[in-house]
C-alpha cells in the first residue's frame, strides 16, 4: 500500500460497504481515507492495513463488530458510530425491548467501551441508554458521503424507489404498489457506492417503510433527500438537528400510502422546490467529511 506524505492525518475507515459506504467520508484537505470491508470481518487483514496505512485514528461504522484484538492492536483515536436499532424509553415502557434489547444486550458485551469517542445515530433511545449507563458522546446528524450531494442532470425515469432488506412487512406493503401506473423500483441487495447513487438521482420519490412495526430514524430518509428527491416515509422520529423537514408521511400503509405517493408524483416540481433547500441544509448539517473533522478535533 503505497502512501502519500502530503496528508497530515490518515483516517481508517471500517465497515461493511454495501450498508454504509454513502455515510463514509472522503479523502478531502489534508485527511486521507482508507476504506477496509469488515463485516464480521478477518481479523489478520485489518492487522496488515493497519501496519500498511499506520492510520492515526480509526471510524467504524457497526463498532460492536470490530474485534477487540483489533482494537488493541491499534493506538491512534479509535471512534464507532453505532446504527442499531435499540430500544426506547417512552414514559414508563420500554418499546421495542424484546426484539432489540438482544441487540442492546450484545453491543453491550462487545469491545465497544475501547473506543474514545462512541456515537449513535438515534436519539430516541437516550433515555434508555442513560437508565442503563451506557454513554455516547452524542447523537450528531447522520454522515452522508460528499457523492449524494453532487448534481447531475439525470433523466427521471424510476417513480418511486425503495431501498432497503424487503422484510416480511415490507413485501406486504411493496407488493400492491407494483400494480400502480407508476415505474416502481426495489432494491434489496447488491447495489452500493456510485451505482446506487446513480439509481437515486434517476428517481423522483424515495419510499420509507419500516422493516419491522415500530418506529424509528431511517437513514435512508436523508440519503433521498441528499440527492434532491422527494422522500415519502412512514411516521420517524424527528432528531432535533432537524430544523425543517420536508417529507410526506403517511399514516398507515394502506390506502394513504397509494394517496401520499400519488400527492408527490401529482405535485412533484412543488415537493422538490422543498426538498431543494432542504437538500443544501442536510450538505452542512450531515457532511460526513466535516464529521470526521468534528471527531478528529476533538481528539487533540
Amino acid at each position: 500500500m503505497a502512501i502519500n506524505q502530503n496528508y497530515e492525518r490518515r483516517v481508517l475507515v471500517v465497515g461493511h460497504r454495501p450498508y454504509f459506504e454513502l455515510h463514509m467520508p472522503e479523502t478531502h484537505g489534508k485527511t486521507l481515507i482508507h476504506k477496509l470491508e469488515f463485516y464480521h470481518g478477518v481479523e489478520n487483514r485489518a492487522f496488515n492495513v493497519i501496519e500498511a496505512f499506520k492510520p492515526d485514528a480509526l471510524l467504524a461504522f457497526r463498532p460492536e463488530l470490530v474485534p477487540l484484538s483489533v482494537l488493541l492492536s491499534f493506538s491512534g483515536e479509535k471512534i464507532g458510530f453505532s446504527s442499531e436499532i435499540f430500544p426506547q424509553k417512552i414514559g414508563d415502557r420500554i418499546v421495542g425491548a424484546e426484539v432489540h434489547r438482544r441487540k442492546f444486550d450484545f453491543f453491550d458485551n462487545s469491545a465497544i467501551r475501547r473506543f474514545d469517542q462512541l456515537y449513535h445515530y438515534d436519539i430516541s433511545s437516550k433515555e434508555f441508554f442513560d437508565s442503563v449507563g451506557m454513554r455516547f458522546a452524542d447523537f450528531p446528524p447522520y454522515p452522508l458521503n460528499p457523492m449524494l450531494f453532487e448534481q447531475k442532470n439525470c433523466h427521471k425515469d424510476i417513480d418511486v424507489l425503495f431501498i432497503g432488506r424487503v422484510s416480511p412487512r415490507r413485501y406486504e406493503m411493496l407488493e400492491p404498489l407494483k400494480r400502480r401506473k407508476f415505474r416502481l423500483v426495489s432494491i434489496d441487495h447488491g447495489l452500493f457506492g456510485e451505482e446506487l447513487v446513480n439509481l437515486l438521482r434517476r428517481s423522483k420519490v424515495v419510499l420509507n417503510i419500516h422493516a419491522e412495526d415500530h418506529v424509528s430514524f431511517e437513514p435512508r430518509t436523508l440519503i433521498g433527500a441528499a440527492v434532491g428527491a422527494v422522500v415519502v416515509s412512514e411516521p420517524i422520529p424527528i432528531p432535533p438537528w432537524m430544523t425543517a423537514c420536508p417529507f410526506i408521511f403517511t399514516n398507515d400503509l394502506g390506502s394513504n400510502l397509494m394517496s401520499r405517493l400519488d400527492l408527490a408524483l401529482e405535485s412533484y416540481d412543488e415537493q422538490l422546490r422543498r426538498a431543494e433547500a432542504f437538500r443544501r441544509e442536510l450538505e452542512t448539517l450531515c457532511s460526513a467529511n466535516q464529521f470526521i473533522d468534528r471527531c478528529l478535533s476533538r481528539a487533540k
